[in-house]
């Protein structure tokens, strides 16, 4: 083995001497060094090179400064010279690389030395010259290292004072401190960013993993906004005050007994205290006259409370929970939607005994904007609005004041009842097309009956028997209406169907037909709603479907079928009352 004697040495099989005139050639691979070391590209420790044949070497472990940084290189075994033409001295250079590797460079022809790689603008660096190998057919071959040596290396920083060099700052190390000295008096040292913006920062960062890569943690930073941070912070002679970050938590912390954190202003030249967290009991007081203590864990004097966002629609909220809970059993929210004018409302919010422990409140009651009050809903359009069932205990009242309507419960009874003469109850459904039905309750001022007024009913009236063959004719069923209605449908249906040809019926009102298209039932069918021609009421807008109170109504038969007459016919009326 060859060991590195780190200086420019002679080119030998033995044991290297420093460079001697006349004897140690070619002066190309020293220059080369020099042009790389110039570059701050040089050997400093280690590379030892061991001898395995006339064409082969291994290179020990060593360290580089490269650009004036320190990179340690891992040994390479078996590397083999690429040029080993018998009888021909070629000089190669071993190098390392800008991945970090030993490699061997090679020459192009007979007593060259290697070109090496320089840096690029494309590349991190180019070669860093080791030593020369000279490939003359025999083993042992001849090494020339070109390093240096290097235990410590320290920085002077200096300006021209009339010409002199005069040391401003420098940086050297120990084993157990790195120390930046100022070294002129009442001069600054400064730190310039390159600009004013959050990316350019001067930072202290720790370590971690001892690579010194990006991803360690910040201890300390400035941005190019003027915005510091600090890991820590300590304040005081013996540090009274901390301020400490965690992965969980940001800690300010007192470290005296008793004593009190404040945070004051300049009020119009006033120094004014505007909160205080008491020592001694953990109370905060906000706006409390100087030193006065705190009497609750939340003390406010002479003050309102506000609790916004920027946006003014997120919920803020007052959050209420058992001292066992690290969640929220109960919640009463604050909060407001800028797509309405900024409409405020007021939720509360809570758990049911059979919530799991984890699952978000549920919203029980909400007042709006508008004043509206809703339970189950978290949009109310009246000022008291339920969703879902309601108890009410002792009765209900319903009015502008004078109870006109009311529900109430007995042992015996439930009982709905309008307290005001004359007034009907009237009850409004809508269809699915959106127009209201309405249903009305009215005292029949003769009977004392209770009309149910809107409420469709149906009358059946049968005009023939269930086994008789039906026959055509006029006015095989009658009654008198026993009130006044408004027809909505009639339908036509027999228990045995026609066959051959349509049945069809008629019906009348005082000797006149109210239909414009009379009920059929086709050959083969049981009823008139399956008929291909649907009945139509006669009049200008089916006005005849309008029933008299005590009218005569008749039904007659126009058709029976042809090859076998229907049985059971039967006509029902659908109506309201009007």
């Amino acid at each position: 083995m060859v060991s590195n004697p780190h200086f420019y040495g002679q080119s030998t099989t033995g044991t290297p001497n420093q460079i001697e005139d006349e004897v140690d050639f070619p002066h190309t691979g020293i220059i080369k060094a020099l042009s790389d070391g110039l570059g701050q590209n040089y050997g400093i420790s280690g590379f030892d090179i061991t001898i395995d044949s006339a064409t082969q070497i291994d290179v020990g472990a060593g360290v580089i400064f490269r650009d004036g940084k320190r990179e340690g290189i891992d040994a390479v075994p078996n590397l083999t010279l690429g040029r080993t033409t018998a009888s021909q001295n070629s000089y190669h250079l071993v190098v390392v690389d800008k991945n970090d590797a030993i490699v061997i460079r090679s020459p192009s022809a007979q007593d060259k030395v290697a070109s090496y790689t320089k840096r690029v603008s494309s590349e991190a660096q180019g070669d860093t010259i080791i030593a020369m190998v000279t490939h003359t057919g025999n083993n042992p071959m001849p090494i020339q290292y070109l390093t240096v040596d290097k235990a410590e290396n320290s920085l002077s920083i200096g300006y021209s004072n009339s010409g002199t060099y005069t040391e401003a700052m420098d940086i050297q190390a120990t084993a157990d401190r790195t120390t930046f000295k100022n070294k002129v008096t009442n001069a600054d040292i400064r730190f310039i960013l390159a600009d004013n913006t959050a990316d350019e920062k001067f930072e202290i960062l720790s370590d971690d993993d001892s690579d010194g890569d990006e991803g360690d943690t910040e201890i300390f930073s400035v941005d190019g906004l003027g915005v510091t941070s600090v890991k820590s912070l300590k304040l005081g002679t013996a540090g009274e005050l901390t301020i400490t970050e965690s992965s969980d938590d940001i800690t300010i912390k007192n470290t005296v007994s008793n004593k009190d954190i404040t945070f004051k202003v300049n009020d119009g030249g006033v120094d004014t205290e505007v909160l205080r967290l008491d020592g001694s009991t953990g109370n905060v007081g906000i706006g409390l006259s100087q030193n006065v203590t705190a009497d609750e864990k939340l003390d406010v004097e002479d003050g309102n409370i506000s609790l916004t966002t920027t946006a003014r629609q997120t919920e803020r909220v007052i959050k209420l929970r058992n001292s066992g809970s690290t969640t929220s059993l109960s919640e009463i929210a604050f909060a407001g939607a800028n797509t309405n004018n900024f409409e405020g409302y007021i939720a509360f919010k809570t758990k049911g005994p059979a919530d799991v422990y984890t699952q978000a409140l549920n919203e029980i009651m909400r007042i709006d904007g508008d004043g509206d009050v809703g339970i189950g809903t978290t949009d109310p359009d009246a000022k008291f609005h339920v969703v879902g069932g309601a108890i009410v205990t002792g009765g209900l009242t319903i009015g502008a004041g004078a109870n006109e309507f009311t529900i109430t419960e007995s042992s015996d009874d439930i009982t709905l009842a309008n307290t005001i003469n004359d007034k009907d109850i009237d009850i409004a459904v809508k269809n699915g097309d959106g127009v209201s039905k309405r249903a009305k309750f009215t005292a029949d001022t003769h009977s004392g009956e209770v009309i149910i007024a809107g409420v469709e009913e149906v009358i059946i009236v049968a005009l023939s028997d269930e086994t008789t063959n039906l026959a055509a004719g006029t006015a095989k069923a009658s009654f008198h209406m026993p009130y006044a209605m408004l027809l909505s449908k009639v339908k036509a249906s027999v228990n045995t169907a026609p066959t051959g040809s349509v049945l069809t019926v008629d019906i009348n009102e005082a000797g006149a037909s109210i239909l414009g298209t009379k009920l059929t039932i086709d050959a083969g069918e049981f009823t008139s709603d399956t008929a291909a021609t649907s009945f139509a009421f006669s009049g200008t807008d089916g006005a005849d479907a309008a029933l008299a109170d005590n009218a005569l109504i008749t039904f007659d038969i126009d058709g029976v079928g042809s090859s076998a007459t229907g049985k059971g016919l039967k006509v029902t009326l659908y109506g309201k009352r009007p």
